[in-house]
Parts: structure tokens; C-alpha cells; sequence
């Protein structure tokens, strides 16, 4: 009968485990859905600004400048792309740390076999799978 009671509490904590563990995931993937929103809108921006400065380097030099990239508008739009470079950066990383927590905290049962073979007996090394096949010496 302990076993059964032994066997209920061990249960109960999965369920209490994967309880737990399942709405905090949830909002974390909505919040990493946000964040891809987030990034998704400053790579459009990005987008527009490289459009904006290739414009403003195409008129610098229709209007005679022999090096566009000295001029005050043009390292402006160049300070700006460096600027959402760097956001674009940040929020990829927030975006990593979310799926990390999200696999730190997933709780994951353990397989099958894994508790059959730690019953059995000890594994050799030539009994796994790593293990150096031996040659045909007869053929």
C-alpha cells in the first residue's frame, strides 16, 4: 500500500510541476510574440532608413559633392542606422533570454527506457552505441 500512496504523491508533484509551469510559459511566449512584433517593426525601420540614406547619397552627389559621406545629413542618417542597429541587437537578445527561461522552466518527464536501464545492469563501454565497431578480419 506505500507504494500506491508513494506512487499518488509522485503524481500529484507532476501535476503540480506541469500546473505551475504551464501559464507562466504561456505568458512568457506571448511576451516573446510581442517581442517579435517589437522587432519586426524595427527592421522595417531599418529598412527605411537604409532607403532614406542611399536618397540622400544619391542627391549629394547628383549635386556635385565629390565625398557625400562628410556631409552633416549623411553621417546623421549614418548615426541613425548605427542606433536601430543597436536596438535591433538588444531586442534579439531579450528574445534568447525568453526562450532560455522558457526551456529552464519547461519540465520535461523523464523517458521510459531511462528508468528500465537503471534497474538493469551496468552498461559496458562496448555495449553502447559510441563504441568501435570491430573489423571483418576473415573477408
Amino acid at each position: 500500500m506505500a507504494n500506491y500512496s508513494e506512487l499518488a504523491g509522485k503524481l500529484v508533484r507532476l501535476i503540480f510541476l506541469y500546473g505551475k509551469n504551464f501559464p507562466v510559459n504561456c505568458s512568457r511566449r506571448l511576451w516573446l510574440m510581442v517581442k517579435s512584433g517589437g522587432l519586426w517593426c524595427q527592421k522595417r525601420r531599418l529598412a527605411k532608413q537604409y532607403r532614406r540614406l542611399g536618397e540622400s547619397v544619391f542627391l549629394q552627389l547628383e549635386a556635385g559633392e565629390v565625398n557625400p559621406l562628410l556631409q552633416e545629413e549623411v553621417k546623421d542618417q549614418i548615426a541613425a542606422l548605427q542606433t536601430l542597429q543597436a536596438n535591433i541587437l538588444i531586442r534579439r537578445e531579450a528574445q534568447a533570454q525568453i526562450r532560455e527561461r522558457i526551456r529552464a522552466t519547461s519540465y520535461r518527464l523523464p523517458q521510459p527506457w531511462a528508468a528500465s536501464e537503471s534497474k538493469s545492469a551496468p552498461v559496458t563501454e562496448t555495449q553502447t552505441e559510441f563504441a568501435p565497431k570491430p573489423e571483418n578480419q576473415g573477408d
